[in-house]
């Protein structure tokens, strides 16, 4: 995520952060060894009881290159804030196709592989699949992507505690290294000014907040882990990919 942009809020905005406000979302995890974006970016930070309104910048970076379509800080920004289910559902599930498109445009060598024709979800999913996509990540993006369905196709659908639950628990049984905490350990919190100039700060976990944040915390560790994950296997296949991270840090990509 460029940390030289500045978060804004969004028309659909949770009290007391609005619109025009200034706003940091963050992830609590261990301290030792991660990667997450800069100051006024969604982040991922250690816990403490009191946070500070700027992270560290040894230890947060911004995202570029090939990533950063899966790390534009207003998608968070608008899931966070989101007064509906559906509008978090809807934009988490164009990040996950971004990852599809991201595979197989690297896989095949193309600049995007789906350019000049509408490709269904589904589809992008299978293609995936046929270049090496593994079937734990298929089977949570397909799964995904009923929930999206049913949002789409019912009107006043609600997502069952029981189908997150399982999404959940199959995102959380996805490999990482380091490892990654479960999402029922993760925090996310929101701190800024409302338009009237005042400091807020929210704070969110999973044991006692709504659908609409545990669909956030889930969907933030599995882009963690699918990040992770597909630059492990573009570095096995010697498959060029630029991320290009502020401040800089050596590692397998192509800084572009």
């Amino acid at each position: 995520m460029d940390s030289r942009k500045e978060n804004r809020g969004t028309e659909s905005q949770e009290s007391p952060c609005t619109k025009k406000t200034s706003i940091t979302i963050g992830l609590i995890r261990p301290r030792e060894r991660y990667r997450a974006p800069s100051a006024a970016q969604p982040h991922v930070r250690p816990h403490m009881s009191n946070p500070l309104p700027i992270p560290n910048p040894e230890t947060h970076v911004g995202v570029g290159g090939d990533f950063a379509r899966v790390f534009d800080h207003e998608d968070y920004l608008i899931m966070f804030n989101s007064l509906d289910e559906v509008s978090v559902v809807l934009r988490a599930h164009m990040i996950l196709e971004e990852f599809l498109n991201i595979w197989c445009s690297r896989v095949t060598g193309t600049d995007d592989l789906f350019d000049g024709t509408f490709v269904p979800f589904k589809t992008k999913l299978i293609v995936a699949r046929n270049l090496g996509l593994t079937p734990e990540y298929e089977d949570i993006l397909d799964k995904f992507n009923e929930v999206r369905n049913r949002y789409s196709h019912k009107r006043k659908y609600a997502l069952e505690y029981s189908r997150l639950d399982a999404l959940k628990n199959k995102v959380n049984a996805l490999h990482s290294d380091p490892p990654v905490l479960p999402c029922e350990q993760f925090h996310i919190y929101a701190q800024g000014k409302d338009q009237f100039g005042r400091q807020h700060e929210l704070q969110h976990e999973w044991s006692s907040t709504d659908t609409k944040k545990r669909v956030l915390l889930v969907v933030i560790q599995l882009v963690m882990k699918f990040v992770q994950w597909m630059q492990l296997e573009f570095n096995r296949r010697g498959i060029r990919y630029s991320l290009i991270v502020w401040p800089a840090q050596s590692g397998g990509a192509d800084a572009a």
